[in-house]
């Protein structure tokens, strides 16, 4: 997140490789999860970012959904 390259603009982004398996399980969790209210919500995974004490990353987001 906090790092800079200018021949990859985004780099500081959510350009990140993942485990597949790990993170598309935690999304479908996410997404029952949202399901569990009887009023849209959103759910989402913040994680902390490693040596920068205080601050934190979305990581994955599940926005609104509608009845």
């Amino acid at each position: 997140m906090f790092a800079s390259d200018p021949r990859d603009r985004f780099l500081a982004g959510d350009n990140y490789d993942v485990d597949d398996v790990a993170f598309n399980t935690v999304k479908k969790t996410l997404i029952r999860l949202s399901h569990l209210s009887s009023f849209p919500a959103d759910v989402n995974l913040w994680m902390p970012i490693e040596g920068h004490a205080g601050k934190i990353q979305l990581v994955i987001r599940i926005a609104i959904r509608t009845k």
